[in-house]
């Protein structure tokens, strides 16, 4: 199920045309000079843990929170007083929160903002979301065998 939520994610925020990198969090901007380069603004996926509740014949369900960890360079001069960020913020939310689909993903709503307040040259805004999943994966690999044709004869 969370490959199928990044992959709804990352579809989501690839229509806005704006992002540039989206990926699994990996802590990607604790050391910036150690890890792979990235164009900006990128966008990185990261899920909370999740807390599953069964179903029943493998079926499951939970709550999901995921946090987005926005970066964006600084020093571009489209961030103006580094504020002209929180419009990219709005559009990320817009673009997901009350979005679903029918393959077990409910409505995402917001969850908490955190506005970096100590950045460099790489500003990191969080925006944490919320959404329902009903995991039918295991359920769908799980049934039994069709059952051999009986012949009935009335004789």
């Amino acid at each position: 199920m969370r490959k199928q939520l990044y992959k709804f994610i990352e579809e989501r925020l690839n229509e806005l045309g704006d992002i540039k990198h989206i990926d699994i969090w990996n802590n990607q901007l604790t050391y910036p000079e150690e890890e792979q380069v990235f164009d900006t603004p990128a966008v990185f996926v990261e899920f909370a843990p999740i807390k599953w509740d069964l179903l029943g014949r493998g079926a499951r369900e939970a709550d999901v929170t995921f946090v987005l960890h926005v970066a964006t360079d600084s020093r571009e001069d489209k961030w103006s007083d580094n504020i002209e960020v929180f419009d990219l913020l709005d559009k990320i939310s817009g673009a997901l929160i009350g979005q679903y689909n029918d393959e077990g993903i409910n409505a995402i709503t917001p969850g908490e903002s955190i506005t970096d307040s100590d950045f460099g040259e790489l500003m990191h805004n969080q925006e944490s979301f919320i959404c329902h999943v009903i995991d039918l994966s295991m359920a769908l690999n799980s049934r039994a065998p069709a059952p051999n044709k009986i012949k009935i004869s009335l004789v």
